[in-house]
């Protein structure tokens, strides 16, 4: 009976190896995308909707993620113009967007680390909040809050493992 035990308990540890492997190989690296919402109307309200020239911003963002990253999840907060920038490749994709607070960043990243090992997310934020987030992922206070008028920004960060982060910062 004990050389049974014994022989599904080595074939389940070996089971466990590529899992582990797969964990700490560079392919594992989770990859996590933030933009901030396309202009919005200028209408005096706190929740606007895009304007037409967002509406083409959040267009060029679908073809630009569709193209180069494969975009596993997306996650944005519950405003019009965040929800509206994310629902192009959302649709193209046919994801289902994540809504998402600030009340605790480290712990929305760590569980979106922990969902979505090894895939591409994406979060669309506010001028603070997608610098927040950024910086919490870097583990440093590398970046800015956006400035108002500034709705260009992507920032891919690739996540290999705690504190090994590989950032790029380009414009669209």
């Amino acid at each position: 009976m004990s050389k049974i035990l014994l022989v599904i308990l080595f074939l389940h540890s070996i089971s466990l190896v590529p899992k582990i492997q797969a964990q700490n190989s560079p392919d594992s690296s989770t990859t996590i995308i933030f933009v901030r919402h396309a202009e919005k109307l200028d209408d005096n309200t706190s929740n606007p909707h895009l304007s037409e020239d967002g509406l083409i911003r959040a267009e060029k963002l679908k073809e630009l993620l569709h193209q180069k990253y494969p975009v596993n999840a997306i996650f944005s907060t519950g405003y019009h113009r965040t929800q509206e920038t994310a629902t192009p490749i959302a649709e193209a994709l046919n994801i289902e967007i994540v809504e998402y607070g600030m009340n605790d960043p480290a712990n929305l990243l760590q569980s979106i680390l922990d969902d979505y090992t090894s895939q591409t997310v994406l979060i669309v934020g506010h001028s603070n909040s997608t610098i927040i987030l950024l910086n919490t992922l870097l583990g440093h206070e590398k970046y800015e809050w956006i400035d108002e008028e500034d709705f260009t920004n992507i920032f891919v960060v690739k996540v290999s493992g705690l504190g090994s982060a590989e950032e790029e910062h380009f414009t669209y």
